[in-house]
């Protein structure tokens, strides 16, 4: 609600009355402080003490239950070897029965040898191996007695705290075993019966910030009643006091008791907090539990509220008569001001042609004067002021004009600049790729006719070869004996060897000009001189001859070793496409593929290759819609989600300076988007795999491929 504005009178006595009454308001405010800060005091010093006794006595009780964890590692026996031998599992299990009915504190005692297996335990549930808890771990490295942080037992189903210890051979001094008691947390209630009060309410907090005990068992009751089955018995509860009180976020980090005003989230009452960190005393067990003791701040301020009562009441009836007579001589002061107020009021409104008489007193004759000539002046600057904001308006509407048009000619000329040096680039990239096809062509055509000249005359010199050789093994059965002369020439061109060597000779010539024969095929195949046109294809034969132009990086070298090619095709029909530039697309993926294989090498252990060897996978599919996929995958450092968003941008690269234009994805990408009609989509799993999918319909439309055809 918007309260309305006073005039000069009422604001005069407003601050009359506020001038007089505010010292009276002031000795009541301070007189209400005063008492609430000596009750607070006391209800803090009360506190802090209780809250350090109830501290004191749970360490104090904790330091019994030290005290009787060595007790029972002494028991001669379990010390005595002769004792050990004497007494059965379950008479020295009778025992321990007998000790823990005599404490009524713990629920279970065992015993066990030092590789964790049960020796003697009281009457319960068979207990499992315990070598692997934690707290038994640190009692055999320290060889002291450890008490645990409050835990879920998997045994009992309680939330429990443990004790242990090492149990040396007397004679020997050995560490031969260990002994661990488990006591409920619930016994804590009975020892801290004396604390539980209508008025306070204590938590006990375990060393990781955890309620595992309060005092009206609301935590407690929660932990025990979730009704979960935990798999490890060091599970520990997680109710944090922070949850409970917002103001200690970290109570660990305090060395201090501290007592101050918090907001409880249970009640969402207001209470003194008592806080106190782990205790410290050489004599006492570091469990590093910490205590909070807290009190409504309702019962606190009760004895206050009588006090408080009086003390406003005296101060309003003394705050009320002051201010009646206030405002009384605060009107008879401000009654002649208020004729020029009205005048000044009127010019305020906008109504210039007001004038103040000018009566009175000097002083309020020369005000009204004031008043007067103020008027005037106003008059004549609100004239000025509006002839400057009109002839400002339209200098601002030229300027305006004049940027909007020099931005729009800025961001055409930008855009023109990109399109055009991506054209030149995209330009010199196909004629380089056109100018290295037909080198790659005429050179394999220039290959291709001594290669087959030789590869078939092979045959007959391999049919030559053979009658020449079956025509000697002739001559020497029927001609066994030889002239002296003719034996030196056999045996100076080791006829026998020759003999068997010469076939193998010609087989490795045929092998070798079928391999050139097979390399020809695939730099024919890969340039697709004639086949510039869109036309129905075998997409493997294209893939084939681009790995097997990068066939020479793909061996192994003295840097790293061979990188494997899997070849995962399916049944595809001829698909109708670009061939020379669809495989110059496969080129560029693979290759990149070999790069990035090459810079994990450089990056990864020696291990780490031999677990995990280079290996690119290209696997090829049909789809029921009569699309084509064909993705490549490789297994280097992969590309994070920054990088992936512009991989196919103009001039973009990962690599290094002169060793990529940035033009090889973004021409692949023109290829199969534009001139496909297709998608090409690269994810990634960074430090794991790289895979690009090239998609395009089988069927090349008619009205595409016009398109393309008037473009290029």
């Amino acid at each position: 609600m918007k309260l309305p504005s006073l005039n000069l009178k009422q604001q005069t006595m407003l601050m009359a009355v506020v001038a007089s009454t505010l010292p009276v308001l002031a000795i009541g405010a301070v007189t209400h402080q005063a008492a609430n800060r000596v009750l607070i005091q006391q209800n803090e010093t009360a506190q802090r003490a209780r809250a350090a006794d109830l501290q004191r006595t749970v360490y104090l009780f904790m330091e019994e239950r030290e005290h009787d964890i060595r007790i029972m590692a002494n028991l001669s026996i379990f010390t005595r070897a002769d004792l050990r031998e004497q007494l059965s599992a379950q008479e020295k299990g009778e025992i321990l029965d007998q000790l823990m009915a005599e404490s009524e504190i713990y629920d279970s005692i065992a015993v066990f040898d030092i590789e964790g297996n049960v020796v003697a335990q009281t009457t319960g549930t068979a207990l499992r191996n315990h070598l692997d808890r934690s707290y038994i771990q640190t009692a055999l490295e320290t060889e002291q007695v450890v008490l645990s942080q409050p835990i879920i037992s998997t045994t009992a189903g309680t939330f429990s705290i443990y004790a242990a210890n090492v149990i040396r051979d007397t004679e020997t001094q050995q560490v031969i075993g260990f002994v661990r008691s488990r006591m409920a947390v619930e016994v804590f209630k009975k020892i801290l019966e004396s604390y539980n009060s209508a008025d306070e309410d204590y938590y006990l907090i375990s060393q990781n910030n955890e309620v595992f005990l309060d005092s009206n068992n609301i935590y407690f009751t929660q932990i025990l009643s979730t009704g979960e089955t935990f798999t490890h018995p060091n599970h520990e509860a997680s109710f944090q006091i922070y949850e409970l009180f917002p103001i200690l976020e970290s109570p660990g980090q305090s060395a201090q008791s501290t007592t101050l005003l918090a907001s409880n989230t249970r009640t969402n009452h207001q209470e003194f907090l008592t806080y106190n960190p782990p205790l410290v005393n050489d004599s006492l067990p570091d469990v590093g539990w910490q205590t909070v003791v807290t009190k409504n701040q309702a019962l606190v301020l009760e004895p206050q509220r009588e006090l408080e009562r009086i003390v406003l009441l005296g101060t309003g009836l003394t705050a009320l008569l002051v201010g009646i007579s206030a405002a009384y001589f605060a009107n008879k002061i401000i009654q002649p001001v208020l004729s020029a107020a009205d005048t000044a009021q009127a010019l305020g409104q906008g109504k210039l042609a007001a004038r103040a008489e000018v009566i009175g007193p000097p002083e309020l004759r020369q005000l009204g004067s004031n008043i007067n000539s103020m008027a005037q002046r106003i008059q004549q600057l609100l004239t000025e002021r509006a002839e400057k904001t009109a002839h400002l308006k339209d200098l601002n509407q030229q300027l305006s004009r004049r940027t909007e048009q020099l931005e729009q000619e800025v961001g055409e000329r930008k855009h023109t600049e990109a399109a055009l040096r991506q054209s030149q680039a995209q330009l010199v990239q196909t004629e380089k790729m056109s100018s290295l096809g037909q080198l790659v062509a005429g050179i394999a055509h220039e290959i291709n006719n001594p290669v087959n000249f030789i590869h078939g005359n092979l045959r007959h010199v391999k049919t030559y070869t053979e009658d020449l050789l079956n025509l000697i093994d002739f001559y020497q059965q029927e001609s066994p004996e030889v002239t002296e002369s003719l034996q030196a020439v056999v045996d100076s061109v080791d006829l026998t060897f020759v003999q068997e060597d010469l076939p193998k000779v010609v087989d490795s010539m045929q092998m070798g000009t079928s391999r050139i024969r097979e390399i020809v095929k695939s730099l024919r195949i890969f340039s697709r001189l004639d086949e510039a046109a869109c036309k129905a294809v075998n997409i493997h034969e294209g893939i084939d001859s681009a790995v097997m132009i990068l066939q020479n990086r793909l061996k192994a070298s003295r840097d790293r070793p061979e990188i494997t090619v899997v070849r995962d095709y399916g049944s595809l029909p001829p698909v109708e496409c670009y061939p020379g530039q669809l495989n110059q697309v496969f080129l560029n993926l693979l290759s990149n593929a070999i790069d990035a294989l090459d810079e994990r090498h450089q990056q990864d252990s020696q291990q780490a290759l031999e677990t995990a060897p280079g290996m690119i996978q290209i696997r090829t599919q049909s789809s029921q819609h009569g699309w084509v996929e064909i993705a490549v995958r490789d297994n280097g450092l992969g590309i994070s989600a920054a990088t992936q968003s512009k991989l196919f941008d103009p001039f973009f690269t990962t690599k290094a300076i002169g060793k990529g234009t940035g033009l090889g994805l973004s021409i692949s990408y023109q290829i199969v988007t534009e001139k496909h009609r297709g998608h090409l989509r690269c994810s990634s799993m960074p430090g794991e795999w790289t895979q690009f999918t090239i998609a395009i319909p089988m069927r090349q439309t008619s009205t595409a491929v016009e398109a393309n055809r008037l473009q290029s």
